[in-house]
């Protein structure tokens, strides 16, 4: 119940932060998430190797939003935010309904090949749809 919590307050101060905060204020936001994520994976996985790809797993796309925005704005941030949430709740529901062949059976059992397919066309469609309609420019 605490990661809830924790995890609804994180997201309405992202939401904040993208849109409001200067861009030394969002990226000191950045940094602060990275470490806590990297403290809290520290906490679960106590292996040495796995901690040093947790480094580079968070912090390349934090650094990449962190540019994101410093170069498009926040609208771009949260195109790149709502493309992943479409790419991933499709990739479920294309994996279930349609899913057969099993894409690392011995990572994820119930991830599909099938599944990762559907999510690439989804947010790719939505990326590009939804991109044209709200952010333009970009």
């Amino acid at each position: 119940m605490t990661r809830v919590i924790s995890g609804a307050v994180l997201i309405g101060l992202t939401v904040a932060l993208v849109w409001f905060a200067s861009p030394l204020a969002f990226e000191s936001f950045a940094i602060v998430v990275g470490l806590l994520a990297v403290w809290e994976l520290v906490r679960l996985v106590r292996v040495a190797p796995a901690i040093l790809i947790a480094l580079v797993y968070i912090a390349l796309p934090l650094a990449a939003l962190v540019q994101i925005r410093l170069i498009a704005g926040p609208e771009a941030v949260f195109l790149v935010m709502l493309t992943i949430m479409i790419s991933d709740t499709a990739q479920f529901y294309t994996g279930r309904a349609f899913g057969r062949r099993p894409l690392a059976p011995a990572i994820s059992p119930k991830k599909t090949i099938e599944g990762a397919i559907g999510g690439f066309v989804f947010g790719t469609v939505a990326l590009v749809v939804i991109g044209a309609w709200w952010a333009p420019q970009l």
